[in-house]
Protein backbone atom coordinates (compact mmCIF):
# COMPACT_ATOMS: atom_id res chain seq x y z
CA UNK A 1 0.00 0.00 0.00
CA UNK A 2 2.64 2.32 0.61
CA UNK A 3 4.38 2.64 -2.54
CA UNK A 4 0.79 4.26 -3.68
CA UNK A 5 1.36 6.83 -0.30
CA UNK A 6 2.94 9.84 -2.67
CA UNK A 7 0.86 9.64 -5.90
CA UNK A 8 -2.56 9.30 -3.78
CA UNK A 9 -1.35 12.06 -1.94
CA UNK A 10 -0.04 14.25 -4.71
CA UNK A 11 -3.26 13.85 -6.74
CA UNK A 12 -5.29 14.59 -3.41
CA UNK A 13 -3.09 17.74 -3.03
CA UNK A 14 -3.62 18.76 -6.54
CA UNK A 15 -7.31 18.57 -5.95
CA UNK A 16 -6.94 20.45 -2.56
CA UNK A 17 -4.93 23.69 -4.58
CA UNK A 18 -7.46 23.63 -7.08
CA UNK A 19 -9.38 24.71 -4.78
CA UNK A 20 -12.08 21.61 -5.35
CA UNK A 21 -13.75 18.93 -3.25
CA UNK A 22 -12.53 15.98 -3.32
CA UNK A 23 -14.27 12.66 -4.58
CA UNK A 24 -13.15 9.41 -3.77
CA UNK A 25 -14.68 6.88 -6.03
CA UNK A 26 -15.21 3.26 -5.63
CA UNK A 27 -14.53 2.97 -1.61
CA UNK A 28 -12.52 -0.24 -2.16
CA UNK A 29 -9.24 -0.87 -0.60
CA UNK A 30 -7.76 1.92 -2.48
CA UNK A 31 -10.51 4.04 -1.72
CA UNK A 32 -10.15 3.24 2.56
CA UNK A 33 -6.84 4.20 1.82
CA UNK A 34 -7.16 7.97 0.06
CA UNK A 35 -9.94 8.74 2.55
CA UNK A 36 -7.33 7.93 5.40
CA UNK A 37 -4.94 10.26 3.67
CA UNK A 38 -6.78 12.59 3.06
CA UNK A 39 -8.49 12.29 6.94
CA UNK A 40 -5.32 12.22 9.06
CA UNK A 41 -2.81 14.19 6.10
CA UNK A 42 -5.12 17.29 5.21
CA UNK A 43 -7.30 17.15 8.21
CA UNK A 44 -10.40 17.13 5.81
CA UNK A 45 -13.68 15.12 4.98
CA UNK A 46 -14.22 14.49 1.46
CA UNK A 47 -17.57 12.99 -0.83
CA UNK A 48 -17.24 8.89 -0.56
CA UNK A 49 -18.50 7.35 -3.55
CA UNK A 50 -19.51 3.77 -4.34
CA UNK A 51 -22.49 2.34 -6.30
CA UNK A 52 -22.61 -0.61 -4.26
CA UNK A 53 -21.47 0.16 -0.88
CA UNK A 54 -24.24 2.90 -0.66
CA UNK A 55 -26.71 0.65 0.55
CA UNK A 56 -25.01 0.16 3.42
CA UNK A 57 -23.23 3.02 4.50
CA UNK A 58 -24.81 6.75 5.66
CA UNK A 59 -21.50 8.30 4.48
CA UNK A 60 -21.24 6.72 0.67
CA UNK A 61 -23.40 7.86 -2.00
CA UNK A 62 -24.20 6.69 -5.46
CA UNK A 63 -22.28 7.74 -8.29
CA UNK A 64 -26.07 9.20 -9.69
CA UNK A 65 -26.18 11.06 -6.18
CA UNK A 66 -23.38 12.53 -7.12
CA UNK A 67 -24.15 13.81 -10.28
CA UNK A 68 -27.31 15.40 -8.57
CA UNK A 69 -25.18 17.86 -6.55
CA UNK A 70 -22.48 20.86 -7.70
CA UNK A 71 -20.26 18.88 -9.39
CA UNK A 72 -18.45 21.75 -11.30
CA UNK A 73 -15.97 22.07 -7.66
CA UNK A 74 -15.57 18.64 -7.42
CA UNK A 75 -12.22 16.79 -8.20
CA UNK A 76 -12.70 12.98 -8.46
CA UNK A 77 -9.62 10.70 -7.37
CA UNK A 78 -10.55 7.57 -9.09
CA UNK A 79 -8.71 4.18 -6.54
CA UNK A 80 -8.72 1.21 -8.75
CA UNK A 81 -5.76 -0.90 -9.50
CA UNK A 82 -7.87 -2.58 -12.19
CA UNK A 83 -6.58 -0.64 -15.09
CA UNK A 84 -9.83 -1.04 -17.25
CA UNK A 85 -12.19 -0.52 -14.26
CA UNK A 86 -10.16 2.55 -14.24
CA UNK A 87 -10.17 4.10 -17.50
CA UNK A 88 -13.65 2.94 -17.25
CA UNK A 89 -14.55 4.62 -14.07
CA UNK A 90 -12.83 8.07 -15.41
CA UNK A 91 -14.62 8.12 -19.15
CA UNK A 92 -17.94 7.69 -17.08
CA UNK A 93 -16.90 10.98 -14.54
CA UNK A 94 -15.58 12.57 -17.47
CA UNK A 95 -18.91 11.90 -19.89
CA UNK A 96 -20.60 13.67 -17.10
CA UNK A 97 -18.33 16.94 -16.92
CA UNK A 98 -16.54 16.10 -14.32
CA UNK A 99 -12.58 16.20 -13.67
CA UNK A 100 -11.85 13.37 -12.70
CA UNK A 101 -8.06 11.39 -12.43
CA UNK A 102 -6.77 8.04 -11.52
CA UNK A 103 -4.19 6.91 -8.70
CA UNK A 104 -2.04 5.21 -11.29
CA UNK A 105 -1.96 8.12 -12.84
CA UNK A 106 0.87 10.55 -12.01
CA UNK A 107 -0.13 14.45 -11.14
CA UNK A 108 -0.25 16.68 -14.15
CA UNK A 109 -0.55 20.40 -12.11
CA UNK A 110 -1.74 22.91 -14.46
CA UNK A 111 0.19 25.89 -13.82
CA UNK A 112 -0.29 28.30 -16.55
CA UNK A 113 2.35 31.27 -15.32
CA UNK A 114 4.98 28.75 -16.35
CA UNK A 115 4.11 28.58 -20.05
CA UNK A 116 7.54 30.52 -21.28
CA UNK A 117 9.57 29.02 -19.09
CA UNK A 118 8.36 25.58 -19.82
CA UNK A 119 8.16 26.84 -23.97
CA UNK A 120 11.81 27.57 -23.43
CA UNK A 121 12.76 24.29 -21.15
CA UNK A 122 11.25 21.95 -24.15
CA UNK A 123 12.99 24.07 -27.25
CA UNK A 124 16.32 23.36 -25.81
CA UNK A 125 15.47 19.86 -24.71
CA UNK A 126 14.31 19.22 -28.48
CA UNK A 127 15.16 15.57 -29.95
CA UNK A 128 16.59 14.71 -33.03
CA UNK A 129 17.47 11.46 -34.48
CA UNK A 130 20.83 9.73 -34.91
CA UNK A 131 21.02 8.53 -38.51
CA UNK A 132 21.66 5.03 -39.00
CA UNK A 133 21.53 4.36 -35.48
CA UNK A 134 18.59 1.92 -33.99
CA UNK A 135 18.00 3.08 -30.68
CA UNK A 136 18.32 0.42 -28.05
CA UNK A 137 17.18 0.08 -24.37
CA UNK A 138 20.26 -0.55 -22.28
CA UNK A 139 18.80 -1.71 -18.70
CA UNK A 140 15.83 -3.06 -17.62
CA UNK A 141 12.42 -2.79 -18.32
CA UNK A 142 11.76 -0.29 -15.60
CA UNK A 143 13.77 2.63 -13.68
CA UNK A 144 17.33 2.07 -14.27
CA UNK A 145 17.15 1.90 -18.08
CA UNK A 146 17.44 4.00 -20.68
CA UNK A 147 17.04 4.39 -24.73
CA UNK A 148 20.17 5.12 -26.56
CA UNK A 149 21.68 4.53 -29.84
CA UNK A 150 23.37 1.26 -30.99
CA UNK A 151 26.81 2.49 -30.88
CA UNK A 152 29.41 1.08 -28.41
CA UNK A 153 31.97 -0.65 -30.66
CA UNK A 154 34.65 1.70 -29.80
CA UNK A 155 33.86 3.21 -26.31
CA UNK A 156 36.85 3.03 -24.06
CA UNK A 157 34.67 3.14 -20.86
CA UNK A 158 31.62 4.06 -19.04
CA UNK A 159 31.24 6.83 -16.09
CA UNK A 160 28.53 5.81 -13.98
CA UNK A 161 27.42 8.34 -10.75
CA UNK A 162 24.28 7.64 -8.57
CA UNK A 163 24.59 3.34 -8.48
CA UNK A 164 22.02 3.12 -5.73
CA UNK A 165 20.39 -0.50 -5.53
CA UNK A 166 20.16 -0.68 -9.39
CA UNK A 167 23.40 -2.01 -11.33
CA UNK A 168 20.95 -3.21 -14.56
CA UNK A 169 22.57 -0.77 -17.01
CA UNK A 170 26.18 -0.97 -15.35
CA UNK A 171 25.68 -4.87 -16.16
CA UNK A 172 23.93 -4.52 -20.05
CA UNK A 173 27.32 -1.78 -20.32
CA UNK A 174 29.67 -4.66 -18.60
CA UNK A 175 28.68 -7.32 -20.81
CA UNK A 176 29.58 -5.69 -24.17
CA UNK A 177 32.76 -5.95 -22.85
CA UNK A 178 33.05 -2.19 -21.54
CA UNK A 179 34.79 -1.24 -18.35
CA UNK A 180 32.75 0.70 -16.16
CA UNK A 181 33.45 3.05 -13.71
CA UNK A 182 30.49 3.29 -10.68
CA UNK A 183 30.50 6.09 -8.20
CA UNK A 184 28.12 5.95 -5.39
CA UNK A 185 29.35 7.72 -1.59
CA UNK A 186 25.81 7.02 -0.32
CA UNK A 187 26.42 3.28 -0.28
CA UNK A 188 29.37 1.15 1.13
CA UNK A 189 29.07 -1.70 -1.44
CA UNK A 190 27.69 -2.13 -4.91
CA UNK A 191 25.35 -4.79 -6.12
CA UNK A 192 25.90 -6.85 -8.85
CA UNK A 193 29.51 -9.00 -9.34
CA UNK A 194 31.03 -8.54 -12.92
CA UNK A 195 35.08 -7.91 -13.29
CA UNK A 196 34.59 -5.24 -15.46
CA UNK A 197 32.39 -3.20 -13.09
CA UNK A 198 34.69 -0.93 -10.89
CA UNK A 199 32.91 0.54 -7.50
CA UNK A 200 34.18 3.54 -5.90
CA UNK A 201 32.87 5.73 -2.70
CA UNK A 202 32.62 8.87 -4.43
CA UNK A 203 30.79 11.32 -5.31
CA UNK A 204 30.65 14.09 -8.50
CA UNK A 205 30.77 17.59 -7.34
CA UNK A 206 31.95 20.98 -9.25
CA UNK A 207 35.34 20.99 -6.81
CA UNK A 208 36.87 18.58 -4.88
CA UNK A 209 36.37 17.97 -1.27
CA UNK A 210 39.30 18.38 1.54
CA UNK A 211 37.83 14.74 2.61
CA UNK A 212 38.26 13.43 -0.75
CA UNK A 213 34.97 12.34 -1.32
CA UNK A 214 33.46 14.50 -3.39
CA UNK A 215 35.52 14.81 -7.03
CA UNK A 216 35.60 16.18 -10.25
CA UNK A 217 35.00 15.16 -13.35
CA UNK A 218 38.29 15.86 -14.40
CA UNK A 219 39.54 13.99 -11.42
CA UNK A 220 37.96 11.11 -11.90
CA UNK A 221 39.10 11.13 -15.68
CA UNK A 222 42.55 11.94 -15.04
CA UNK A 223 42.45 8.84 -11.55
CA UNK A 224 41.50 6.24 -14.25
CA UNK A 225 43.89 7.59 -16.91
CA UNK A 226 41.35 7.83 -19.74
CA UNK A 227 42.78 8.96 -22.83
CA UNK A 228 40.65 8.86 -25.63
CA UNK A 229 37.21 10.88 -26.23
CA UNK A 230 34.94 7.82 -26.15
CA UNK A 231 33.05 7.91 -23.11
CA UNK A 232 30.08 7.58 -22.24
CA UNK A 233 28.56 9.25 -19.03
CA UNK A 234 25.33 8.18 -16.99
CA UNK A 235 24.38 10.64 -13.90
CA UNK A 236 21.50 10.20 -11.39
CA UNK A 237 22.63 11.98 -8.52
CA UNK A 238 19.13 13.61 -6.98
CA UNK A 239 20.23 17.35 -8.49
CA UNK A 240 23.86 17.13 -7.84
CA UNK A 241 24.04 17.00 -11.56
CA UNK A 242 23.28 21.06 -12.10
CA UNK A 243 26.30 22.12 -9.98
CA UNK A 244 28.11 19.86 -12.03
CA UNK A 245 26.99 21.20 -15.37
CA UNK A 246 27.49 24.59 -13.83
CA UNK A 247 31.67 24.14 -13.34
CA UNK A 248 32.31 21.04 -15.43
CA UNK A 249 34.47 22.41 -18.86
CA UNK A 250 33.27 22.16 -22.41
CA UNK A 251 36.12 20.28 -23.33
CA UNK A 252 35.38 17.63 -20.63
CA UNK A 253 32.09 17.26 -21.36
CA UNK A 254 33.37 16.68 -25.26
CA UNK A 255 35.11 13.46 -24.19
CA UNK A 256 31.69 11.75 -23.91
CA UNK A 257 30.25 10.56 -26.51
CA UNK A 258 27.07 9.75 -25.17
CA UNK A 259 25.50 11.26 -21.81
CA UNK A 260 22.58 10.70 -20.24
CA UNK A 261 21.21 12.36 -17.17
CA UNK A 262 18.17 12.74 -14.76
CA UNK A 263 17.65 15.82 -14.63
CA UNK A 264 15.93 16.76 -10.89
CA UNK A 265 13.16 19.69 -10.11
CA UNK A 266 12.62 20.91 -14.00
CA UNK A 267 9.98 22.76 -13.30
CA UNK A 268 11.39 24.85 -10.09
CA UNK A 269 10.82 28.50 -11.91
CA UNK A 270 13.14 30.09 -9.12
CA UNK A 271 16.46 27.86 -10.75
CA UNK A 272 15.12 29.16 -14.50
CA UNK A 273 18.24 30.93 -14.86
CA UNK A 274 20.90 27.36 -13.70
CA UNK A 275 18.65 25.26 -15.59
CA UNK A 276 18.96 27.34 -18.96
CA UNK A 277 22.77 27.77 -18.25
CA UNK A 278 23.36 24.42 -18.21
CA UNK A 279 20.98 23.11 -21.14
CA UNK A 280 22.84 25.86 -23.10
CA UNK A 281 26.03 24.80 -22.36
CA UNK A 282 24.96 21.08 -23.18
CA UNK A 283 23.41 22.19 -26.38
CA UNK A 284 26.34 23.54 -27.56
CA UNK A 285 28.22 20.29 -27.99
CA UNK A 286 25.90 17.74 -27.73
CA UNK A 287 22.05 17.13 -29.35
CA UNK A 288 19.55 14.94 -27.15
CA UNK A 289 17.83 12.05 -28.96
CA UNK A 290 15.77 10.71 -26.39
CA UNK A 291 14.01 12.15 -23.51
CA UNK A 292 10.98 10.74 -20.87
CA UNK A 293 9.28 11.68 -17.85
CA UNK A 294 9.77 9.68 -14.95
CA UNK A 295 6.53 8.83 -13.46
CA UNK A 296 7.89 8.33 -10.11
CA UNK A 297 7.60 12.31 -10.07
CA UNK A 298 4.84 15.07 -10.44
CA UNK A 299 4.90 17.00 -14.01
CA UNK A 300 3.05 20.27 -14.32
CA UNK A 301 1.16 21.61 -17.35
CA UNK A 302 1.18 25.29 -18.59
CA UNK A 303 -1.16 25.76 -21.98
CA UNK A 304 0.00 22.91 -24.63
CA UNK A 305 3.29 22.38 -22.80
CA UNK A 306 4.12 19.29 -20.30
CA UNK A 307 7.32 19.69 -18.41
CA UNK A 308 8.46 16.37 -16.13
CA UNK A 309 10.10 17.38 -12.88
CA UNK A 310 11.99 14.55 -13.17
CA UNK A 311 12.96 14.42 -16.78
CA UNK A 312 15.52 11.05 -18.44
CA UNK A 313 17.46 12.43 -21.56
CA UNK A 314 20.05 11.23 -23.80
CA UNK A 315 22.78 13.23 -25.74
CA UNK A 316 25.20 12.42 -28.41
CA UNK A 317 28.08 14.33 -29.60
CA UNK A 318 27.28 16.43 -32.51
CA UNK A 319 30.07 15.80 -34.11
CA UNK A 320 29.97 12.01 -33.85
CA UNK A 321 26.54 11.68 -35.70
CA UNK A 322 24.32 12.80 -38.41
CA UNK A 323 21.45 14.31 -36.93
CA UNK A 324 17.83 15.29 -38.35
CA UNK A 325 14.99 16.75 -36.85
CA UNK A 326 12.02 14.59 -36.22
CA UNK A 327 8.73 13.99 -34.44
CA UNK A 328 8.41 13.18 -30.84
CA UNK A 329 6.29 11.85 -28.55
CA UNK A 330 7.06 10.19 -25.83
CA UNK A 331 6.55 7.30 -24.59
CA UNK A 332 7.82 5.80 -27.47
CA UNK A 333 7.25 1.99 -28.04
CA UNK A 334 10.78 1.36 -26.24
CA UNK A 335 9.87 2.70 -23.19
CA UNK A 336 8.61 1.43 -19.71
CA UNK A 337 7.07 3.51 -16.75
CA UNK A 338 9.36 3.81 -14.03
CA UNK A 339 7.03 2.86 -11.80
CA UNK A 340 5.25 -0.32 -13.52
CA UNK A 341 2.09 0.12 -11.64
CA UNK A 342 1.76 4.01 -12.94
CA UNK A 343 0.91 5.10 -16.65
CA UNK A 344 3.52 6.98 -18.48
CA UNK A 345 3.58 10.79 -18.17
CA UNK A 346 2.69 11.94 -21.80
CA UNK A 347 4.59 14.14 -23.72
CA UNK A 348 4.08 15.47 -26.70
CA UNK A 349 5.63 18.00 -29.30
CA UNK A 350 9.44 17.34 -27.53
CA UNK A 351 10.56 17.09 -31.14
CA UNK A 352 12.15 19.30 -33.60
CA UNK A 353 9.28 18.90 -36.36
Amino acid sequence: MEKYYQTIDRNIKHIIDSRKQVVIYPMGMMGVYAREILNKRYGREGIYVDNVQCAYSGEIISFREMCALNTSKFGVLVCSLNKDLEIGLIRQCEDAGIEAVGIRNPCVCSNNNKAEFFGEIIELCKVEKAIGFPMVRIGKCADGGYIMPDDFDDIEACYSFGIGTEVSWEEDMATRGIDVYCYDHTIDHMPGNNEKLHFFRNGIAGADSRDGILKTMETFLRENKSRTDNLILKMDVEGAEWEFLQKVEKNVLSRFKQMTFELHNLTDERRSREIFDCLNKLKETHQPVWVHGNNAGLAEKAGDYVVPQMLEIIYVRKDSYKLAECEYNCPIYLDYPNISDFNEIVLQGWGGL
